[in-house]
């Protein structure tokens, strides 16, 4: 009798664990069908107008490129709620106050490549670092009569960006290009990824989630770039297979590779930098950009130096510097500090007289 009471609670264990396994797997399921009713082939159209009133998600602001690895862009002529700030596009489908052809008419034209920490989001369109160091550069030197394009779009990468730059911006003839590093540049937007096939019976969500994420094995190019010690990054699941080249160490080195070539035809300086506070993936990007021969700025050190100097303790998360304690977005304060910094480091090195010199003796007099 008590055998047969032991095999019952084994099978009655057994049971159990398996309708909680089952329970899982099915809460699984259901996450990923609520989680992927908002990506990109669902609803980021151009049919899906902000509201006449009230705040505008991403959504709202984007609409699908005509090029491939651009993949989405921010829609011409905004004038929106979003992020609790005020948010304004140009005629191009940029956050910048000028014309393309005020642009390029500039003594000096630098263009900004980067995601939402550059874009500003959660501040003003006056307070992104980029407007900020355009405001200095024209108050400080007047004569060079600057301009600074921020194509810088939430959720881009850096193939993205490079690409942008190459359709959107190389017709202005900038003269410096501000490349901005974040540690997601290696991937795409979750909302590009495509649907899950949640009622498949080929695949567990809940062997998935145990196994993590599933990385890109491109021995080869990891071999090749062993020497910088660089790693397969993740790929998030369900990148579409027409835009898996775009995710990343390989496509961020060979959109890098890119902007060296343009850099050479085109005749400007690049200067790539981070924001974020440091880790494996922003130092070991910064390495490969110096390693082409990059100008490279990390202005981590330049915010953990604000924060000491005033005796603010703690991380940069949760710092005046950051928008909040979970949210590493900069500050209008961020912002200015980050602005005031390159600005320093672009007189120190003489990019912005350098180049609009350099400019100046290329092009030929008129009149």
């Amino acid at each position: 009798m008590i055998i047969g009471d032991r095999r019952g609670n084994v099978w009655l264990a057994v049971l159990s664990t398996l309708l909680t396994l089952l329970a899982i797997e099915s809460g699984l399921r259901l996450f990923a069908r609520v989680e992927d009713a908002g990506l990109l082939d669902a609803r980021f159209t151009d049919g899906v107008e902000p509201p006449a009133d009230g705040p505008a998600d991403l959504g709202h602001l984007i609409r699908l490129s005509r090029h491939r690895r651009v993949v989405y862009e921010l829609k011409p002529g905004l004038d929106v709620t979003y992020a609790g700030v005020r948010v304004r596009t140009n005629g191009q489908g940029l956050r910048s106050p000028h014309a393309p052809e005020d642009f390029a008419r500039a003594g000096l034209r630098v263009v900004g490549l980067g995601d939402s920490f550059m874009f500003g989001y959660g501040v003003t369109d006056e307070e992104p670092y980029l407007a900020v160091l355009e405001r200095l550069t024209r108050e400080r030197l007047p004569r060079l009569d600057a301009r600074f394009l921020n194509t810088a779009v939430p959720g881009y990468n850096t193939v993205m960006e490079v690409e942008t730059l190459e359709e959107k911006a190389l017709a202005y003839r900038p003269q410096l290009v501000i490349l901005e590093f974040v540690g997601n540049d290696l991937e795409l937007p979750n909302f590009v990824r495509r649907k899950r096939d949640v009622l498949t019976l080929r695949r567990s969500f809940l062997a998935d989630l145990v196994k993590g994420r599933r990385w890109r094995s491109d021995l080869t190019f990891v071999q090749k770039l062993a020497e910088h010690g660089l790693e397969p990054a993740p790929v998030a699941e369900g990148v579409p297979a027409e835009l898996r080249d775009m995710v990343g160490w390989e496509a961020y080195a060979q959109a890098l590779r890119q902007l060296l070539r343009l850099s050479r035809e085109q005749g400007f300086e690049v200067l790539s930098i981070c924001l974020a506070e440091p880790d494996s993936l922003n130092r070991r990007a910064l390495e490969l950009a110096t390693d082409l021969g990059f100008r490279v700025v990390d202005l981590a050190p330049t915010f953990r130096k604000y924060l000491a100097d005033r005796g603010i303790a703690g991380s940069y998360l949760g710092s005046p510097l950051a928008l909040g304690p979970d949210d590493g977005h900069p500050s209008a304060l961020g912002h200015e500090v980050a602005a005031r910094a390159l600005f320093r480091y672009l007189r120190h090195h003489g990019l912005l007289e350098r180049r609009s010199e350099i400019t100046a003796a290329r092009t030929p007099a008129t009149g």
